[in-house]
C-alpha cells in the first residue's frame, strides 16, 4: 500500500489462498444486494449456515428472532415489503434488523443515499470486501463477493480487495486508506488524506469513502453479534489483517 507500512498480524505468517465456497448453492444469477440490490432465483435452495464469529463460535442459531415478513405488521411490514419489492426476497440480515423498524429503515436510507453518491459501485464493493475481511464478517464477505461477481469483478480483483489491494492505482489508494482507517479506528494521520488527494480523490469522494466504510462496519458488527444465518454462497474469511 503506497505511503503506509501495513500492520502485521500476529497470526500465522503464510497468506492462504481464497478458499472455494464450502457449500455449493444452486441459486440462479446473483444480482445486486445492499448498496445495490440482489435477486436470488430458486431461493428455496439456498444453503443456510451460521455466520462466522471471530471468536470461533460457529453453527449457532441467530441471537435475534427473525421477523417473518408474511406476518409482520405496521411499520415493520412497510419496511420489509419495500425490501421484498426491491430485492425479490428478504435476506436474513433484514429479518433480524427488522426487530427495530428504525434500525432497518435507517440502514436502507444510508445505503440508498451512498448508492447515489460519487463513488462507483465497483469501488464501494471493493471497500465492502476489504472491511468485511478485516472485521472477519463472513456474512458480509459472502454477500459482497456475490455482488462483486454480479457486477463483473474477476476472482483476482475480489481476492485483492480482501487483501486491501487493487491493480488500479486510484482504487488501491482508497483501499489503503480504508485499511488504515479500520486499524487506527479513525485516528489517521494527515498523510493518509494527502495520499488520497495525490491519487486524484476530491473531498466529496474522501467523505464517501469514510461513509461507506462506516456503513459496512455497522453491517459487519450487526451480523457478527446477531449471528445472522448465511443465505449467500459461503466465502470464508482467511487473510490476516
Amino acid at each position: 500500500m503506497p505511503g503506509f507500512a501495513r500492520v502485521k498480524s500476529t497470526a500465522a505468517s503464510h497468506t492462504p489462498k481464497v478458499s472455494p465456497p464450502a457449500r455449493t448453492c444452486s441459486s440462479g444469477e446473483v444480482g445486486e444486494y445492499l448498496l445495490a440490490y440482489v435477486d436470488f432465483k430458486n431461493n428455496s435452495s439456498q444453503a443456510q449456515v451460521a455466520c462466522r464469529c471471530p471468536f470461533g463460535v460457529n453453527n449457532m442459531t441467530s441471537r435475534l428472532q427473525p421477523v417473518d415478513p408474511t406476518t409482520a405488521t405496521g411499520k415493520t411490514k412497510e419496511v420489509l415489503d419495500g425490501v421484498q419489492q426491491k430485492m425479490g426476497k428478504v435476506p436474513n440480515i433484514f429479518k433480524l434488523m427488522a426487530n427495530s423498524p428504525s434500525a432497518v429503515q435507517g440502514y436502507l436510507n444510508f445505503a440508498g443515499a451512498l448508492a447515489q453518491g460519487v463513488l462507483s459501485q465497483k469501488l464501494r464493493e471493493q471497500i465492502a470486501i476489504t472491511v468485511a475481511e478485516v472485521n472477519s464478517c463472513e456474512y458480509c464477505l459472502s454477500a459482497h463477493t456475490a455482488i462483486g461477481k454480479a457486477i463483473g469483478m474477476t476472482d483476482e480483483e475480489l481476492e485483492k480487495a480482501r487483501q486491501q489491494n487493487a491493480d488500479d492505482p486510484r482504487a488501491n489508494a482508497a483501499l489503503t486508506f480504508v485499511h488504515l482507517l479500520l486499524l487506527r479506528r479513525g485516528d489517521i494521520p494527515d498523510a493518509a488524506f494527502d495520499n488520497l488527494r495525490q491519487a486524484g480523490f476530491s473531498d466529496a469522494e474522501i467523505a464517501e469513502i469514510i461513509a461507506v466504510t462506516g456503513l459496512n462496519i455497522f453491517t459487519n458488527y450487526f451480523n457478527i453479534a446477531a449471528k445472522t444465518e448465511l443465505d449467500f454462497p459461503r466465502v470464508k474469511t482467511a487473510f490476516p489483517v
